[in-house]
């Protein structure tokens, strides 16, 4: 019944905060702190992809995670865009940005149970940024830990 209850309260918020796009069950959307904030009191796993309108490897990312995404194995996994470029992103995005200390652009956080479990970004890894097979290990990382259902 709780899962039943969380989903409503999923499609509910996805309906108020006018989501962009709907893909196999993934929910794909901008930031906002309402959204974040719920999805961080969930079980389900968030991918946060921290991007610039004008950077090419954050598109090259976005593409590779929405195909990812059309899987249907990924999809519990709710997945956010921050605007990390500091001429157009909001403040709540400014206080994400500081929350886990993201550093660049391009950097995709993978989030678990309210912690980062997988991080891709020039930081750590600067071939992985626009590798599917390493995307799509950040991914697999968040639905291994996922309790079935």
């Amino acid at each position: 019944m709780y899962l039943l209850y969380k989903k409503f309260l999923l499609i509910l918020l996805a309906i108020t905060v006018n989501i962009s796009n709907v893909n196999s069950g993934s929910i794909l959307e901008p930031y906002s702190k309402k959204a974040f904030d719920v999805a961080m009191s969930s079980s389900d796993p968030i991918v946060l992809h921290f991007h610039a309108d004008w950077c090419g490897i954050c598109h090259k990312q976005m593409k590779i995670l929405k195909s990812l995404l059309k899987n249907d194995k990924y999809k519990e996994i709710v997945m956010l865009q921050a605007d990390f470029d500091a001429s157009t992103r909001s403040l709540e995005e400014s206080e994400l940005i500081k929350r886990f200390s993201v550093n660049s652009r391009s950097t995709i956080l993978f989030i678990k149970d309210a912690k980062v479990v997988y991080e891709i970004s020039n930081r750590k890894n600067v071939a992985a940024m626009v590798d599917e097979v390493s995307i799509g290990d950040g991914l697999d990382m968040l639905i291994k830990q996922t309790p079935k259902q």
